[in-house]
């Protein structure tokens, strides 16, 4: 039994040793960079969340318009916009700007 022991830490201690080689490799300056990427990303996440949640506020608010001013607050915004904005009221909402706004 004694001996299956002394086995076992024999061949575990060349693996701990490279274990801690590796991660004395890692440098504080690697530490940093990988921290101010993870930042980045956190960043980039949150600003596309909070983009995605104001889009879709703005698209509750033109639902509950009337057609009328829909349409008037939709013709006032950048056309690339106010083309995504009607796709996304007609394919969430079933409601078309243009044919509501004739009615």
């Amino acid at each position: 039994m004694r001996g299956s022991r002394a086995l076992i830490t024999c061949q575990g201690a060349p693996l701990l040793a490279h274990l801690w080689h590796m991660l004395a490799a890692v440098t504080f300056s690697s530490i940093v960079l990988w921290a101010i990427c993870l930042l980045l990303a956190v960043g980039v996440a949150w600003t596309r969340y909070d983009k995605k949640k104001t889009r879709d506020k703005f698209l509750r608010e033109l639902v509950a318009m009337d057609p009328v001013r829909r349409d008037k607050v939709l013709s006032r915004l950048r056309p690339e916009i106010a083309m995504e904005l009607r796709q996304q009221l007609m394919e969430r909402y079933r409601i078309s700007s243009i044919q509501s706004a004739r009615s």
